[in-house]
């Protein structure tokens, strides 16, 4: 490890191994083994990104005795583009980071991590509670098309209150090896207005993801649409079955937004009942927003034929 002995500084280790191309063989376990107390922010941003040749596993406990409030940036891209790292994630490797989510905070932190294998662990962000913050797990799995086994339940702890942006932007997009069902409360209790690209791609290409979307995934959204906010969210996500929950976007109302529900539900082959209803069980979605372009939601349906109406629903959504 390193002779610092002591607490993270700001920028301590960002960019130290970035694009470190032939850099190869597995990084050494205890490599940070003398860092602990509590996150500082871009501790650990882009630490090993774009070291392509990097191989074996991540070492269980790298980040050493890192504990308490999360910090802006701490893992921003630590591992991005590693796509020769092999073998599970460790479930510690976060160590016991606890508190309110941070900006950025796991944004692209394994993406592109194709190699990765074995289940997302059970509260591998440890004890995350509070609000959302903007981009806090954009892309944080995004292409990792090797992790197995079901998204774990409670795996964003308690987030609640209004969504932000970019919020969970591209989370699991190409992760077409992930199975089971999507949690119930995945998102926790996310209520109020909607954020631009808050959802945008979460799930996209998720094809073995299977079983019903659940009821209240979104939480209480309510007010004027946002941009981008639910485009591709389930996109050939073919292994999806049963109905789309009533209110599954919330009480949302307004002028259309750009985007807003473009290629949503697009290759949705194996989904049946009525197209996406607002809370009143019997308005479209189509409906609620008829004067919708084709860059609202151009494809929100497109493919979807399974869906009892699909023969009804406007030419704009498919």
């Amino acid at each position: 490890g390193f002779d610092f002995d002591g607490a993270p500084a700001v920028d301590m280790f960002r960019l130290t191994f970035r694009d470190c191309s032939n850099l190869t063989g597995p990084i050494p376990s205890g490599l940070f083994g003398n860092i602990s107390g509590a996150p500082a922010s871009y501790m650990f941003d882009s630490t090993f990104y774009g070291c392509g040749n990097l191989t074996g596993s991540i070492p269980s406990g790298l980040f050493g005795n890192i504990s308490g409030t999360p910090a802006v940036n701490m893992f921003y891209g630590t591992f991005y583009n590693c796509s020769n790292l092999a073998g599970s994630i460790p479930s510690d490797l976060f160590g016991n980071i606890s508190g309110p989510p941070a900006t950025f905070m796991f944004c692209n932190t394994f993406s592109g991590c194709g190699n990765l294998t074995g289940s997302i662990p059970s509260g591998l962000f440890g004890n995350l509670s509070g609000a959302c913050r903007f981009y806090m797990f954009y892309g944080t799995f995004d292409g990792c098309g090797n992790l197995t086994g079901s998204i774990p339940s409670g795996l964003f702890g308690n987030i609640s209150g209004a969504p932000a942006t970019g919020m969970f932007f591209h989370t699991f997009r190409d992760c077409s090896n992930l199975t089971g069902s999507i949690p119930v409360g995945l998102f926790g209790d996310i209520s109020g207005a909607p954020a631009s690209t808050m959802f945008r791609e979460t799930f996209q290409n998720c094809s073995k993801l299977t079983g019903s979307i659940p009821s209240g995934l979104f939480g209480n959204i309510s007010g004027a649409p946002a941009d981008g906010m639910f485009s591709g969210t389930f996109q050939n996500c073919s292994n999806l079955t049963g109905s789309i929950p009533v209110g599954l976007f919330g009480d949302i109302s307004g002028a259309p937004a750009g985007y807003m529900f473009y290629g949503t539900f697009q290759n949705c082959s194996n989904l049946t009942g009525e197209s996406a209803l607002m809370p009143d069980g019997t308005t479209h979605l189509y409906e609620q927003f008829p004067t919708a372009s084709g860059t609202d939601c151009d494809n929100c349906y497109n493919g979807a034929t399974g869906l009892s109406d699909y023969a009804t629903i406007p030419e704009a959504w498919k």
